[in-house]
């Protein structure tokens, strides 16, 4: 969605639901989420995560069947203000497919 000189801000969709999936699969393309003690990088997080106390990862958007009505469900949260502040100043990208 957006990137600087250092990092990137990505869109990305679970597949499975399986615990840490897209922390996991970011680590293996070297790509770690900024701020991750477990799968993210040591040397980034000490550079670059001070005062970040937790894995800059956000569920922007949650939609799933309710299990008992099967009613639709959807729930949006704004970005957290750490993001917010990790954030300023990068450049949006331009997405393809997107206008």
């Amino acid at each position: 969605l957006a990137e600087d000189a250092r990092f990137s801000l990505l869109e990305v969709y679970p597949r499975t639901g399986r615990t840490h999936q897209i922390r996991v699969h970011l680590a293996q393309i070297q790509t770690p989420v900024l701020g991750d003690a477990t799968y993210g990088s040591t040397f980034l997080n000490k550079r670059w995560a001070k005062g970040i106390e937790r894995p800059l990862l956000h569920a922007h958007r949650l939609v799933f069947s309710h299990p008992r009505t099967r009613e639709r469900m959807e729930f949006v949260a704004p970005l957290p203000e750490d993001i917010c502040w990790a954030t300023q100043g990068m450049v949006p990208l331009e997405i393809a497919g997107e206008p």
